[in-house]
């Protein structure tokens, strides 16, 4: 495998999992809000 391959194998391989990460951040800010309005409302 060439370094470049290499290179370009992990970049794909860390935009994945940055991918990943902010799908889940996403969520729980989701359930963040989820759970402020349900508060806001007293519910």
């Amino acid at each position: 495998m060439l370094e470049a391959e290499r290179k370009d194998l992990l970049s794909k391989i860390t935009d994945e999992n940055q991918a990943r990460l902010t799908a889940i951040y996403h969520e729980i800010q989701l359930t963040q809000t989820i759970y402020q309005l349900k508060y806001t409302l007293n519910r």
